[in-house]
């Protein structure tokens, strides 16, 4: 009796375990994810080195199965995506990074006291794949910065493709 009371209760527990774990898992991804996420990267950004930054991105990988993920309808498109060196991707990747340590010794910022302004998004479709363009704005002294977003949703997470480096917003 008190195995069965036991194995009773593990059940239980398991099911109360899986069930909102399970449900947390099939949620869709808010698309502002992305803004939180690049905020949060720039907001670290004095402390983060290049091969951080890397994996912060899009893995190449991840690249490959947007072929799977999506119903990618270009052929081409397809081929593009399968064929990337991982080489040329992840030096896409420190690129975005170099451009924005290029930005960071111009404008002379401390990035752990930028304050997050706004985050906006378009989805864009694209031959099957969904891509979001967004633009983050954040400032600094007073000033606004934006920085462009691409990113995707894959396997219910948002997955950065790729950052402009910050440029000042002009107010007229």
């Amino acid at each position: 009796m008190i195995k069965n009371t036991t194995l009773c209760f593990l059940v239980f527990l398991t099911v109360q375990i899986s069930i909102p774990s399970f449900l947390k898992a099939q949620q869709s991804i808010d698309p502002q994810e992305a803004g939180k996420k690049v905020f949060d990267l720039l907001s670290k950004f004095d402390n983060i080195t290049e091969s951080k930054f890397v994996k912060k991105m899009m893995r190449h990988n991840e690249l490959q199965s947007l072929v799977k993920h999506y119903n990618i309808t270009d052929e081409q498109q397809k081929e593009q995506i399968m064929q990337m060196p991982k080489e040329r991707w992840e030096s896409m990747a420190l690129n975005d990074h170099r451009g924005i340590a290029y930005f960071s010794e111009n404008a002379d910022i401390v990035w752990e006291k930028i304050k997050f302004a706004r985050y906006k998004y378009e989805l864009e479709q694209q031959n099957g794949l969904e891509i979001y363009r967004g633009l983050l704005v954040f400032t600094y002294n007073d000033e606004e910065y934006d920085v462009e977003i691409k990113s995707v949703i894959i396997r219910n997470d948002i997955k950065l493709v790729r950052l402009s480096p910050p440029q000042e917003v002009f107010k007229y």
